[in-house]
C-alpha cells in the first residue's frame, strides 16, 4: 500500500500526509482497508475521503500536526478542545498502536482530556463557545464525555451573579409580537439567576433541548429553565420560517413536559398554543402540549378557550380541541374543587358557543355531557345555554333539528346533582 495518503476532509481541505506519520498515532489509519482508499493499490498516492469530520479540516490539521510532531507540536485550548477530543475519538487515538515501553508520547485522546479538566474555569464565553461546538460534533460529543463536561461548565457558572446583573432587556415582554408568561416567583436571586439567557438564545432548537435536559438532570431549578424557553421562543420565534418555527416549539414543549407543574403557568403553555397552531407541529408534541394544558385547565379562562376554528370549518371555535383538554384534565381533575372550578368554565364556555349555528348538535352534546354531574351545583347557566342553542338550531341560518333529534339530546345531559 502506498505511503502517501490524499486525505479530502469534507470537501472543505485536501492534505496529503505520509500515512508512516500518521499510522503510529491513529488506529484508524494504521488499520485503514483497500475498501476505504480511492486509487490503484499499487499507487504511491491513496485517496482517502472523510465525511462528516468532527471540527472539520480545521481540527483534522491539529490532528495531522499532533502526528507529524511525534505526539506534540499542537496546543489544545480552550477554543479548539471540544473539536479535537472529538476528532481524536473519530481517528482512534485513545493510545498508540505502536507505543513501546520506552515511548513516553501521550495520545490526542489524554491531551484533549487534560485540556477539558480545566473547563470549569474558563471564561463564561469560553464556555457558551463550547457549547457553540458541540452542536456539529454530535453523537461524539455525547460519547466521548464532551457534552456532559460542557453542562457541567455551564451549571457551575451560571450559579454565579454576573456584575449588574438582571433579566434579559433585549427583547422584553412588552416590545415583543408574542408574550409568553411562565409565572414563576422570582426572587431577586433568580433574577440574577437569568443573566445568561441571552447568550444561549443563539442555538439550535436541537442543542437548546439538549442543553436544558441536561441541566435539568444535573439539578437546575425547574423554574429558570421554564423562564429561560419562553425568552428563548419570544427572542427567535417572529423572524423564523415554518419550519424553523416547528423545530423551536417541539424542543420547548418537550422540555417543558418535564418540568414541575408549577413551573409554567396555564396562560404561558396557552401563549405557547397560540403561536404553535398555525405551524404543523409532530402528532407527539401536540399532544403533549394539548395534555400540559388540559392538567391545568382549572386556571384557564374564557379567553384562553376561545380559539378559532381551523380554517376550512364552518364553526366559529375549536370546540374539538377544548374536548381534547377535558378528556387530559379529567385524567387527573378529580379533585372537587378544581371540578367545580372547570364546570365554571364550561358553563361559560357553552354560554359563547351556543349561538353558533354552524356548531353541530352532536359537538354541543359533547361539550354538555362531557363533566359529570358532581362538576355543577346548580345547572342554570347549562339550562341558559341549551335554550339558546335550541332557538339557534330552529334559525334560518341552521340546518336545524327534528323534535325527536332535540329529545334526545336533552336526555343525553345529565342533570343530576
Amino acid at each position: 500500500m502506498g505511503s502517501v495518503l490524499e486525505v479530502d476532509v469534507d470537501g472543505e481541505a485536501v492534505f496529503f500526509l505520509d500515512k508512516d506519520a500518521l499510522a503510529p498515532f491513529s488506529r484508524r489509519i494504521k488499520s485503514l482497508s483497500e475498501e476505504e482508499l480511492v486509487g490503484a493499490a499499487a499507487s504511491p498516492r491513496r485517496r482517502l475521503v472523510l465525511r462528516g469530520f468532527p471540527g472539520g479540516a480545521e481540527a483534522f490539521e491539529l490532528v495531522a500536526r499532533f502526528c507529524y510532531g511525534g505526539g506534540g507540536g499542537v496546543t489544545v485550548t480552550a477554543a479548539n478542545a471540544c473539536a479535537v477530543r472529538c476528532a481524536a475519538q473519530y481517528m482512534e487515538m485513545a493510545d498508540s498502536p505502536a507505543a513501546t515501553a520506552a515511548s513516553t508520547a501521550p495520545s490526542l485522546v489524554k491531551v484533549a482530556d487534560k485540556a477539558l479538566e480545566d473547563m470549569p474555569h474558563w471564561p463564561w464565553h469560553c464556555v457558551v463557545d463550547a457549547v457553540k461546538q458541540c452542536q456539529s460534533l454530535f453523537p461524539l460529543a455525547e460519547s466521548t464525555g464532551v457534552f456532559d463536561k460542557v453542562v457541567g461548565a455551564l451549571l457551575a457558572q451560571m450559579a454565579i451573579p454576573a456584575p449588574g446583573d438582571a433579566t434579559p432587556t433585549s427583547s422584553s415582554p412588552e416590545s415583543s409580537a408574542f408574550r409568553f408568561s411562565c409565572d414563576t416567583k422570582c426572587s431577586s436571586l433568580s433574577l440574577r439567576r437569568t443573566w445568561w439567557f441571552e447568550d444561549l438564545v443563539v442555538l439550535s432548537p436541537g442543542m437548546v433541548e439538549r442543553v436544558a435536559k441536561a441541566l435539568l438532570a444535573r439539578g437546575a431549578d425547574h423554574g429558570i429553565v421554564a423562564r429561560f424557553l419562553f425568552y428563548y421562543l419570544k427572542c427567535r420565534i417572529a423572524g423564523a420560517g415554518a419550519e424553523d418555527k416547528a423545530a423551536m416549539l417541539e424542543a420547548a414543549i418537550t422540555v417543558i413536559a418535564d418540568l414541575d407543574r408549577s413551573s409554567v403557568s396555564c396562560k404561558g403553555l396557552f401563549g405557547i398554543l397560540r403561536i404553535a397552531s398555525p405551524v404543523k407541529l409532530a402528532a407527539g408534541c401536540q399532544e403533549m402540549l394539548v395534555a400540559m394544558i388540559g392538567r391545568k385547565l382549572d386556571h384557564a379562562t374564557l379567553d384562553n378557550l376561545l380559539v378559532q376554528a381551523p380554517s376550512g370549518t364552518s364553526s366559529l371555535y375549536d370546540v374539538s380541541l377544548v374536548l381534547r383538554f377535558l378528556e387530559a384534565f379529567l385524567r387527573h381533575g378529580d379533585e372537587p374543587g378544581r371540578l367545580k372550578k372547570v364546570g365554571e368554565l364550561m358553563d361559560l364556555y357553552l354560554a359563547e358557543v351556543a349561538p353558533d349555528p354552524s356548531l353541530r348538535p352532536a359537538r354541543f352534546v359533547e361539550l354538555a355531557t362531557a363533566l359529570p354531574a358532581a362538576a355543577r351545583d346548580c345547572h342554570d347557566a347549562l339550562y341558559r345555554a341549551i335554550d339558546v342553542y335550541f332557538q339557534v338550531l330552529h334559525s334560518p341560518q341552521s340546518s336545524g333539528m327534528s323534535e325527536a333529534e332535540l329529545s334526545c339530546t336533552v336526555h343525553r345531559i345529565d342533570f343530576s346533582s
